[in-house]
This record gives structure tokens, C-alpha cells and sequence, in this order.
């Protein structure tokens, strides 16, 4: 017989036996329920260690069918626990307890403005590994945070005319779609900040730029179309090949160098124009 069994048995008289009004301090010894009830077992300093609880629901917002916040507590966590009308065959966990030895995730923060007010302004959620969902109401700065416990990052930043999204890779690759007044834009940024894709909202731009290495474009067919000039500059070589045909149809063109200029066919070369004069 144990220590719980005692109780609802001896304890008072016949019609209190094996009740405790009230709240008690358990620490949790077993999370596994098999039946998938989201029920936990404890045991109370103030018995055995060898004496555990029968199956405790918990407490948690929106519980219902299918739905709600599933955060059960881990196994040696301490918690608040409660009985069904006092009977001990039927506790409840109504929260976990932080203590000396479990300390919150992050330390309070009070609002520095208004020292009367104590305001918190970061809520954390953090788990056993260390993933990390924090809402910060810090004023002109509030920001939501997902960080996963290898610090990939997505943060909501609505800092005041500083606005932003991120997406931040723990090797610190990035796409950032800003906000700042004036200087709103788009930035696709690896982690060296040598390659990336820039659409500019100011000044209506998109740069795709690699500072060290090549850029590619390819595909079945490409086809660039300006309403304006197109111009390609090459600080060495420009090399143009295709296996069929080369064609440039134009009003006008011109073709300058600042040396010589060598033209060679495998088969007939062809000038033809209403004059062709030839210095």
C-alpha cells in the first residue's frame, strides 16, 4: 500500500478520507501517457519517492477537440497541483513553478520610461533545446522573434519608421524586405555580403551583383527587353558565340574600335548598301 493509498484511507473521518483541499508542490515523474490524454504524474516532497500520482490532466488555454497549446512539462519539473473536490485520485497540474534551481529563460525587464509602471515588455516562449518565440512590446522597437536553436531567425521588426522582415540563416545569410522610410527595398544577401539581389523601391532598381564572382543567366530561352538603353560593359574581353546565326537589326548602328579590326569568314563575306564607300 502506498503513501497516497494511506491517505485516502485514514485520513479524518469517513466522509474527508483521502481528501486535501487546497494546492500542493509536485515534482513531475512521467509524461508518457499512453492513452494520449496530455496527463502527467507527479510525486510530492512530502511523501515517498517511491509514491507517484495518479494520471494528472493540465491545465492550458483553448483545450478542446483537436486544438489548444499542447506544452506538457517535462519530466522533474516542478508544478502546482490541485484535486478534483479535494480527492487526491484526481489531481490537476494548474502551471509549472520556476524555483532556485529553474530559473525563467530570460530575466525581467521593466520599462526604463516609467519606473512606477514596472512595465515587462519581452513575453518568451523557449524550449528544452533552446528554440525561442519572443514578444517584444519595448515601445518604438516592438518586434516578434522565431529563433530556432541553431539561430536561424525570423523576426518581425516594427521599429518605428525602421520597419523590417528577416529571414537570417545561422551562417548569417539573409532576405530582408525593409520598411525604413525613404529607403524601403528588398535584399537578398549571402553571408559574406559579396553576392545579392537588390530590388530598390526609392530609386526603382533591381541589382543582381556578385562583387567576386560570376553571374549566370540561364535557361531555354532568354529575352531582355528595355524601354530605354541597354548597356554591357566589359573591363577585358566581350565574346559573343552562338552555333546558328547572328543578327543586329537596327535604324542605325555603328561598330568603333581604338585599334585595328579583323573580320574573317569560312565562306563569302557580302557588303551590300545603296553606297559602300570603303577608306
Amino acid at each position: 500500500m502506498t503513501s497516497i493509498d494511506l491517505l485516502t484511507n485514514l485520513l479524518g473521518p469517513p466522509e474527508i478520507r483521502g481528501r486535501f483541499y487546497g494546492v500542493t508542490m509536485g515534482i513531475v515523474t512521467n509524461n508518457g501517457d499512453e492513452e494520449n490524454l496530455g496527463r502527467v504524474k507527479v510525486k510530492f516532497p512530502w511523501l515517498s519517492d517511491d509514491d507517484e500520482s495518479y494520471w494528472a490532466r493540465v491545465l492550458t488555454p483553448m483545450a478542446g477537440n483537436d486544438r489548444g497549446i499542447y506544452f506538457l512539462p517535462e519530466v522533474n519539473d516542478e508544478v502546482l497541483v490541485a484535486f478534483e473536490q479535494g480527492d487526491i485520485n484526481f489531481p490537476y497540474i494548474l502551471g509549472g513553478l520556476w524555483n532556485g534551481k529553474d530559473q525563467p529563460p530570460e530575466s525581467p525587464e521593466k520599462d526604463k520610461e516609467d519606473s512606477k509602471k514596472k512595465t515587462i515588455n519581452k513575453r518568451t516562449i523557449k524550449s528544452r533545446s533552446g528554440h525561442i518565440i519572443r514578444l517584444d512590446d519595448t515601445k518604438d522597437e516592438e518586434k516578434v522573434e522565431v529563433i530556432s536553436h541553431n539561430k536561424h531567425t525570423i523576426r518581425l521588426d516594427d521599429t518605428k519608421e525602421k520597419g523590417k522582415i528577416e529571414v537570417i540563416a545561422q551562417s548569417g545569410h539573409a532576405i530582408r524586405l525593409d520598411d525604413t522610410k525613404g529607403k524601403e527595398k528588398i535584399e537578398v544577401i549571402d553571408k559574406t555580403g559579396k553576392n545579392s539581389i537588390i530590388i530598390n523601391t526609392k530609386d526603382n532598381s533591381i541589382t543582381i551583383e556578385s562583387k567576386e564572382g560570376k553571374l549566370k543567366l540561364g535557361g531555354k530561352g532568354i529575352e531582355i527587353i528595355s524601354e530605354e538603353d541597354i548597356k554591357i560593359t566589359a573591363k577585358n574581353n566581350l565574346d559573343m558565340k552562338t552555333d546558328k546565326s547572328f543578327k543586329v537589326d537596327a535604324n542605325g548602328s555603328k561598330i568603333e574600335t581604338k585599334k585595328g579590326m579583323h573580320f574573317k569568314a569560312s565562306k563569302d563575306v557580302k557588303i551590300t548598301g545603296n553606297t559602300v564607300s570603303i577608306n
